[in-house]
């Protein structure tokens, strides 16, 4: 199969992609974005969190294949895999801290209960979060002086101070997710299961029934929860996570329809072809076209993050 990957930089625009286990890197955002023109095409990280603060300015951002815009002051989360891109205005400021997945994972196997909110990407803006900036601020120039200082501890300190940073973005994220979902019930467990399931299994194509099974409870019973929690069927979950994928590899590959059909294992690209024009409102060969000529605007992705 000829494609085009999806880029995959240890930091942006520089080779080797894999980082070390212990690997952490901080720098301010002109520092890399004015060398690209302040525009970082869409690629990702093996192996690695992002948190990128922007104090001051604009951007947009490319999540996904979807496009919002930025306000500052806001704190971005990127985990590893997930497709990113910016385009700052020329008067941005902020950092971006860079951190290997392992050392992540260490620091969230003390906090099991908060890892989960940290598996997807998230945006947190002031006015719409409970983040409070002025902590977050200064908390970033904390990492960035002993990133940069020689002095003794500096392994030690840089640990502790992105452990607080992680769990403070984990803690505000938890109780975002609760306030928008407003249900402390089994109905938000069973939503959260349901959704990893169908992350693991999309390209297997289980059924609604098959699901349900999985977690124990009647089809009916997943639907109704599915409804409840996340304002749509268990049907239109599943058709959602494959759409998705559809649309990373037709914007992001250089894979043909029939391959991006087989890749998700569908029996027919015919039949792909009719579920992707049915759910995207156009042919895969025509949403293509319109993504990479710039004809179309992302979709609204603010739903997504949460």
């Amino acid at each position: 199969m000829n494609t085009v990957n999806i880029p995959n930089y240890r930091l942006y625009g520089e080779g080797g992609a894999r980082a070390d286990v212990e690997f952490v890197h901080c720098e301010s955002i002109p520092e890399r974005s004015a060398l690209h023109d302040w525009n970082i095409r869409p690629h990702r990280h093996d192996s690695l969190y992002q948190l990128l603060f922007m104090s001051h300015g604009s951007a947009r951002i490319m999540l996904e294949g979807g496009a919002r815009d930025l306000r500052s002051p806001c704190l971005v989360m990127i985990p590893p895999m997930v497709v990113h891109g910016y385009e700052f205005q020329r008067d941005v400021d902020g950092m971006v801290i860079t951190i290997a997945e392992s050392a992540v994972e260490r620091i969230l196997a003390m906090v099991p209960k908060l890892a989960p909110h940290l598996a997807t990407p998230h945006i947190l803006e002031e006015g719409d979060s409970a983040l409070q900036f002025n902590e977050v601020e200064a908390l970033f120039g904390n990492i960035a002086r002993e990133f940069f200082s020689g002095g003794a501890g500096r392994v030690c300190a840089l640990q502790s101070y992105l452990g607080l940073a992680f769990v403070m973005l984990a803690r505000t994220i938890a109780r975002e997710n609760e306030r928008q979902l407003s249900i402390a019930d089994k109905s938000v467990d069973l939503a959260r299961n349901f959704r990893g399931r169908v992350d693991r299994h999309f390209k297997d194509h289980w059924t609604v029934a098959a699901h349900a099974s999985a977690l124990a409870i009647t089809p009916t019973h997943l639907n109704r929860i599915c409804r409840k929690v996340l304002g749509r069927s268990a049907l239109e979950v599943i058709h959602e996570r494959l759409l998705l994928e559809a649309k990373r590899n037709l914007i992001y590959t250089s894979m043909t329809v029939k391959e991006v059909s087989n890749a998700l294992c569908f029996s027919d690209p015919a039949y792909f072809t009719r579920f992707f024009a049915k759910k995207a409102g156009q042919s895969p060969t025509a949403f293509r076209e319109a993504r990479r000529g710039g004809r179309e605007p992302g979709p609204d992705i603010e739903n997504m993050l949460s």
